[in-house]
């Protein structure tokens, strides 16, 4: 399953736009934050906390339920090899997902 959280959202109505901060990461004690630097891999067991909202539907007047990413627990932690392969290489950016 795949989840993801949007850089910002964007009212239909009023066409304001407003940022929404990237998901929290914390490490398996739930306080710590993950280090950015070390990429979650597959494998790795996760907790995933979502934030469900009400949005209408277009075209029509009935309310649906959607979910966000909001935050990530990292309970067991799998480095993602291809990521810390391409830094032993000497690629200052890293792997693009």
């Amino acid at each position: 399953m795949t989840f993801s959280r949007p850089t910002f959202r964007e009212d239909r109505k009023t066409g304001i736009t407003t940022p929404l901060a990237p998901p929290i990461v914390r490490s398996a004690d739930g306080k710590t934050p993950h280090p950015e630097a070390i990429q979650i891999g597959n494998g790795s067991d996760v907790q995933v906390g979502l934030e469900v909202y009400d949005h209408s539907q277009p075209g029509t007047i009935k309310k649906a339920k959607a979910a966000r990413l909001k935050s990530i627990r990292v309970d067991n932690l799998v480095p993602d090899e291809r990521y810390i392969q391409s830094m032993e290489a000497g690629d200052e950016i890293g792997m693009q997902p």
